[in-house]
């Protein structure tokens, strides 16, 4: 198993503390959070290198309703 960063656990803390009583974020969320654009934070679940894991809870593919997990997104901003 990899090594966690060294900010990971800070990171888990600080989402925690901003979105209470939450497990999954949506896009709207993350992009808050991370100060950039729906549509970029969509990119990075996209990308086939590196994506920002996500869980897609749309009807079918073609309508796509992204959340993704406080653990995921502390990772990845770690």
């Amino acid at each position: 198993m990899a090594r966690e960063k060294a900010d990971f656990r800070a990171n888990i803390a600080r989402i925690r503390e901003s979105f209470p009583q939450k497990g999954m974020l949506t896009v709207d969320e993350v992009a808050a959070w991370l100060a950039v654009t729906r549509k970029t934070v969509t990119a990075l679940i996209e990308r086939r290198v590196n994506p920002l894991p996500a869980v897609n809870v749309g009807a079918s593919s073609k309508y796509k309703s992204y959340r993704i997990s406080i653990e995921a997104l502390a990772r990845f901003s770690s």
